[in-house]
């Protein structure tokens, strides 16, 4: 089994963990865990994921690998949509006469 198989079968039995990828190697981490030198999946894209491990993947990972980039982007676009930008109060504009 490669790492990105093992990855995306650990976040489908622990959903609380995410996966990173450095360009060699995948791992699992908890949400807002941090990793040196590791970016999140999203970073790579669903396309570049596909073609690096187009050759080990089964079609049950390619499965999980849809439904995990369905996962973050939902997640992304949910914690975005209850992310709330105020004005400062007072701002004045200032014109040229």
């Amino acid at each position: 089994m490669n790492c990105l198989s093992y990855a995306l079968n650990f976040w489908s039995e622990h959903p609380e963990y995410l996966i990173y990828y450095n360009g060699d190697h995948c791992i699992n981490l908890r949400d807002r865990e941090v990793a040196t030198n590791y970016l999140s999946l999203s970073g790579y894209g669903l396309e570049h994921m596909m073609s690096s491990f187009d050759d080990v993947l089964n079609k049950e990972d390619i499965f999980l690998l849809k439904q995990y980039f369905e996962y973050i982007t939902h997640k992304t676009d949910f914690y975005w949509s209850n992310f709330e930008v105020k004005p400062k109060v007072g701002l004045t504009t200032i014109s040229k006469k």
